[in-house]
């Protein structure tokens, strides 16, 4: 049986752009209408459209603030396409060894070996 997850578009302006998990839903409509909700919470409230974008169901909205329309932040995808997705990297300096290694773009502090955190826990 597949989960569904709503997810938040992070920087898709940019190379990086990446999404986030927000929350695991058991039915796709659950998962619809936690999307609607979190886009109208976003200042998204008339919904025009929804279409398929990189593996993700989204909303072609206008903007409470009478702006241009736009794709809405909130979207959502299958558990499978969430966990298969493309993963942006960036490249730190382990901070024992000084070696070069990449890791995800979102990974978080405690994750990071170029981090002092990561070294005390």
């Amino acid at each position: 049986m597949n989960k569904f997850v709503l997810v938040r578009n992070v920087k898709e302006s940019t190379p990086e752009a990446h999404v986030v998990a927000i929350k695991w839903y058991d039915t796709e409509g659950g998962a619809r209408r936690g999307m609607r909700t979190a886009n109208k919470k976003a200042g998204f409230g008339v919904r025009l459209s929804r279409t398929g974008v990189n593996n993700q169901e989204r909303e072609w909205c206008t903007p409470d603030n009478g702006g241009h329309n736009d794709m809405a932040p909130y979207g959502v995808m299958t558990e499978e396409a969430f966990v298969n997705r493309p993963r942006p990297m960036k490249k730190v300096v382990n901070l024992l060894s000084g070696k070069e290694v990449e890791i995800a773009v979102d990974t978080p502090r405690c994750c990071d070996p170029s981090q002092e955190l990561y070294w005390t826990m």
